[in-house]
């Protein structure tokens, strides 16, 4: 069976069968590239997998924070700094929205 690899540039790994051909077809974020690349020490070419994949979903908290990770990594901590930021938003807002649906549901 083959099982060719596609990137994505979404969060979520998706599967596809194919009942035709038997084949199974996995496309896998793109940021898990950048973080392969990031663990390997390839801190340029981890950058540019995740600029390239926050730029489809740019409110991806944890793209931004891989993002930030990268950056300091790179010595550009001012950088980092700005999506590190970007991150803590996103999270506050996740939360804030999720204890008002909360709310909303005892009322």
């Amino acid at each position: 069976m083959n099982s060719p690899r596609t990137l994505s540039q979404s969060a979520d790994t998706n599967n596809t069968y194919d009942p035709d051909t038997h084949e199974i077809t996995t496309t896998i974020p793109m940021f898990h590239f950048g973080v392969g690349d990031l663990v390997c020490g390839r801190i340029e070419l981890a950058l540019q997998t995740f600029r390239q994949a926050s730029k489809e979903n740019p409110d991806n908290a944890i793209l931004l924070l891989d993002i930030s990770h990268a950056l300091r990594e790179a010595d550009q901590l001012t950088e980092a700094s700005k999506y590190y930021d970007k991150y803590l938003a996103i999270k506050q807002r996740e939360r804030i929205e999720a204890v008002l649906a909360e709310y909303r549901k005892g009322e």
